[in-house]
């Protein structure tokens, strides 16, 4: 089965009632872990992410019922299946596989320092980041990594200097290889997939879905 990644657009202005159907149409089992706090924006987001995933599981692995939080506060299935959410201002993406570890990450591009992100980069890749294309080469190796640290399930306690660039979207990282695809989006948005390199030639299909559909009327 190739690899299934959903995406959807949360507007910047939710209402609180908007909120509450969208937390009802979470099953509880899909929301452990999630807090809501003063922050509706964010724990929308997260909402939506978990949405996908339950939206996929239920379409793809009907066995799969079992959700936990790792100790490095990763949601994850007991079963040998694998996830991945990953939100960016108003864009929530989803991945899921039967077979590999997938990680996911994206990203809307907007102007920033790279010079403030010297802790996760090599002399080589910051210097990649200068000149006219450095802020999407920059973007472009962020997502991979994060989506490589993502399907390690560590996130962000992995070191990115670790993780080295060979080619064509191929790293290393503890001796294992990664593989990384762009994901079409749109516009100024940078996604990208990581699968474990013995996966490298499995497809993805990727399916935009309208949140309002997903909401308990």
């Amino acid at each position: 089965m190739a690899i299934k990644v959903l995406f959807s657009k949360l507007p910047f202005d939710v209402s609180e009632y908007r909120i509450d159907s969208l937390e009802k149409s979470v099953g509880a089992q899909w929301r452990i872990g999630l807090q809501r706090g003063s922050d509706l924006k964010q724990y929308g987001q997260s909402l939506l992410g978990r949405n996908l995933i339950e939206r996929l599981v239920n379409e793809h692995c009907s066995s799969c019922t079992d959700l936990f939080i790792n100790d490095w506060g990763k949601p994850m299935l007991t079963t040998a299946e694998y996830f991945s959410i990953a939100h960016s201002e108003n864009i929530v993406v989803a991945a899921f596989s039967k077979t590999c570890p997938v990680g996911i990450d994206v990203e809307c591009v907007r102007s920033i320092e790279v010079n403030d992100y010297t802790d996760y980069f090599t002399a080589g890749e910051m210097a990649s980041f200068a000149g006219f294309a450095g802020q999407y080469n920059f973007y472009s190796s962020w997502t991979a990594k994060e989506a490589i640290a993502k399907a390690i399930g560590e996130g962000m306690n992995i070191d990115f200097r670790q993780m080295a660039p060979i080619e064509n979207g191929l790293y290393e990282y503890r001796a294992e290889k990664w593989k990384t695809d762009s994901v079409k989006i749109g516009a100024d948005i940078v996604c990208k997939l990581a699968v474990q390199y013995a996966c490298q030639d499995q497809e993805f299909e990727v399916n935009f879905i309208n949140w309002t559909s997903l909401l308990v009327k």
